[in-house]
């Protein structure tokens, strides 16, 4: 095969693009949460960073025990810092944070000594001045699955497959933010929630958008509802959670698909694997923070009565399965 430099620059070219493409993303957002600015997203990031290392300690196993003065400081740091933001005291990151230090406060030790007692006048300060929020409290006991429970998740993982056929019929928001609530649900680093769902329902629209995207070819024209998952890059602090964006996402996705089943709507993801071209392209059709990693597009609607799916016969799990001892 005859070699021909200049493709071979141009290839290596466009991959060099797509690779600094993300290197400037990455460098800009995920910047060890350096705010000049009040920003609620990443103040909120770093937040729950900090108090779920008090909400992790906590539930540790072994002899109660003292422990984690440094995120505890850090706590009480991150919400004066929001107060003098002027963000809600009534957000849901906010109040988790006030009961993290109230179960906290209860591991001080008495006599308060010396060192500790600045970080006791601040969370005490806090305690005082928010009513407690029971549904926030933590730790809280383990809820206990039947092991008989499996059959359900095993027959919603059968049924579930990617639709390309659906009917003209609008799917319920009510429906949707259930799933989302569901999704939520799923692990995230530090539980820090970096997912966004954005939904654009106008045709129109969703064509100018799925013109970027290589799989809807045959079915894209008449998906009753467009979803693009977001991962947010300030929900990270630096180069060492590169992968982190995509792995919570994936989570996410997960749980969301799987509650949109066991609702009866179908969907199929569509994947964002594009040059840093179309990415801006859709970024100037859309609303998507800069900030945001676009993960993947996806169909969501009701499946017709003739809807057939792929079999997609999966691999033994033999083949997947490594167990080590």
């Amino acid at each position: 095969m005859k070699f021909h430099p200049i493709k071979a620059l141009k290839a290596l070219w466009s991959v060099l693009k797509g690779y600094l493409y993300e290197l400037k993303q990455n460098r800009r957002y995920m910047n060890n949460w350096q705010r000049s600015s009040p920003d609620y997203w990443s103040l909120s990031s770093e937040l729950i960073f900090y108090y779920h290392k008090l909400e992790k300690g906590l539930s540790m196993p072994g002899e109660s025990r003292f422990f984690g003065a440094a995120p505890a400081r850090q706590t009480c740091k991150l919400l004066d810092e929001w107060v003098s933001s002027g963000f809600s005291q009534n957000d849901s990151v906010f109040l988790g944070a006030v009961e993290s230090l109230r179960g906290y406060f209860k591991r001080m030790p008495e006599p308060v000594p010396e060192e500790l007692r600045g970080l006791n006048v601040a969370i005490k300060g806090y305690l005082e001045n928010i009513e407690p929020c029971d549904e926030l409290s933590t730790p809280i006991p383990k809820l206990f699955t039947q092991e008989n429970q499996l059959t359900f998740i095993e027959e919603l993982a059968t049924r579930r497959r990617s639709v390309r056929n659906f009917i003209k019929k609008p799917v319920e928001l009510e429906f949707i933010e259930r799933a989302v609530s569901v999704a939520q649900k799923a692990p995230s680093a530090c539980n820090r929630q970096p997912c966004k769902l954005h939904l654009y329902s106008n045709g129109e629209l969703q064509q100018k958008l799925l013109k970027y995207q290589n799989g809807n070819r045959g079915f894209g024209q008449d998906i009753p509802l467009l979803g693009i998952l977001t991962s947010d890059s300030r929900s990270f602090f630096d180069h060492t959670e590169k992968n982190e964006p995509y792995l919570d996402a994936g989570l996410f996705l997960m749980g969301f698909i799987y509650a949109l089943e066991a609702q009866g709507i179908s969907s199929c993801c569509l994947n964002w694997c594009v040059s840093p071209w179309e990415d801006q392209q859709v970024r100037k059709l859309t609303t998507i923070a800069p900030s945001e990693k676009i993960i993947t597009y996806l169909a969501i609607g009701y499946a017709a009565d003739d809807c057939v799916v792929p079999r997609s016969p999966r691999r033994s799990v033999e083949s997947i399965l490594n167990y080590h001892g």
